[in-house]
């Protein structure tokens, strides 16, 4: 086994995180009234997912029915969104979205967004907005305010550590839907222990480099 190659097993075997992937996505369960039930699987690790409205959900796709994802826009490194999952709102409220355990870095996708504005509790960025099943449109940012023109579609980025969110729509419309992915779950920080295999590793590798030169 090559040095650098013991060095990763070694980290790993003491609890750092393995490199970042694409996202997985909500698997929306049930909903009744003000409340959506789904479920992330992440790594093995179910993680509930809750969204609570000050409305009610126009509609929820909870199994199967038209896939809205379609075009390029949701595209994350080179992987669509497998499900067709979604909820659909109408009306201006608040939304909250929380999760049984913290996750990284969230990915909001959009279909149809064409309300204004729509603001976060966290900023967010654009990733890709464009055409889509609806038709086609823009977004830009304003710290974590979002402002759409004609009929966006495609994938908003809050980047970070969650257990917890919030966005907030301000008009009305027919509908327009959404979903959520995450990336992963967040590093575990390494025990002491760790720490010390890591600086030991260091020490060899330095040692071996001051030999070859």
């Amino acid at each position: 086994m090559k040095l650098k190659d013991l060095a990763l097993a070694g980290l790993l075997a003491f609890g750092l995180a393995a490199p970042s992937r694409a996202a997985t996505w909500t698997d929306w369960t049930s909903g009744s009234g003000l409340t959506t039930l789904g479920t992330l699987s992440i790594d093995g690790t179910d993680v509930d997912v809750t969204v609570t409205g000050t409305v009610a959900p126009a509609f929820r796709q909870l199994s199967g029915g038209i896939y809205y994802y379609t075009g390029s826009n949701f595209n994350l490194d080179g992987a669509g969104i497998p499900t067709s999952d979604l909820i659909g709102l109408n009306a201006p409220g608040t939304f909250t979205v929380s999760f049984s355990q913290a996750v990284s870095d969230i990915y909001f996708a959009l279909v149809s967004w064409n309300v204004q504005p729509v603001t976060f509790s966290a900023p967010v960025e654009v990733l890709s907005v464009g055409c889509g099943f609806w038709g086609c449109g823009t977004a830009s940012v304003s710290g974590s305010t979002v402002s759409f023109t004609g009929e966006p579609h495609g994938l908003l980025k809050l980047g970070g550590t969650f257990t917890s969110f919030s966005f907030t729509t301000a008009s009305y419309e027919s509908w327009h839907g959404f979903t959520l992915g995450a990336e992963s779950l967040p590093a575990v920080p390494l025990p002491a222990t760790g720490l010390l295999l890591a600086g030991a590793l260091g020490a060899i590798a330095a040692a071996r480099r001051r030999r070859r030169a």
